[in-house]
């Protein structure tokens, strides 16, 4: 599956989830973008996210594709280390 739409643009970022977030307290409130895809591929740690009304757990060297218009959020699966998500 190709990702984005015609603009050009592509942006990566990398962030570090906290220990203190949860399914219950999660890093991104469920949310959903119109005009982009979002991947999310894990570094370190375990992230957990929902993407629709699915649920998913991933480690480091697993991704995430969210196409556009689907509710998703995600939070630190692991309590004792930070995740990255690049």
């Amino acid at each position: 599956m190709r990702l984005g739409n015609t603009d050009p643009t592509f942006v990566v970022v990398e962030w570090t989830a906290g220990i203190d977030t949860s399914r219950d307290r999660p890093i991104a409130a469920l949310h959903l973008h119109h005009q982009e895809d979002e991947a999310c591929y894990v570094l370190e740690g375990r992230l957990g996210f929902r993407v629709g009304s699915d649920e998913v757990d991933a480690g480091p060297g697993e991704g995430i594709l969210v196409p556009r218009g689907t509710p998703h959020s995600y939070w630190n699966a692991r309590t004792r280390r930070p995740a990255t998500c690049s």
